[in-house]
């Protein structure tokens, strides 16, 4: 995002890929960890369960609109 919005002219172009980006960082911190807990796991093992969950939720997010680059410039 600095690279294009330090080039003259751009300061206020629009980077989709930063939404694309928070979306799916948002979609990840849903997934609560209380039930991994509750499920019984322990140790390193919730770590990698909660792991796999949050794979499986930005997996799941939902494709964001995210408009051609090259068109978004013009």
């Amino acid at each position: 995002m600095a690279d294009v919005r330090g080039r003259k002219g751009r300061e206020n172009y629009h980077y989709p890929q930063a939404d694309a980006l928070r979306e799916r960082f948002a979609c990840a911190q849903k997934v609560d960890v209380k039930p991994i807990v509750d499920a019984g796991f322990k140790g390193a093992a919730i770590r990698d369960e909660l792991h796999r969950r949050r794979i499986q939720a930005i997996a799941a997010c939902p494709a964001p609109a995210c408009p051609d680059a090259v068109s978004a410039s013009r």
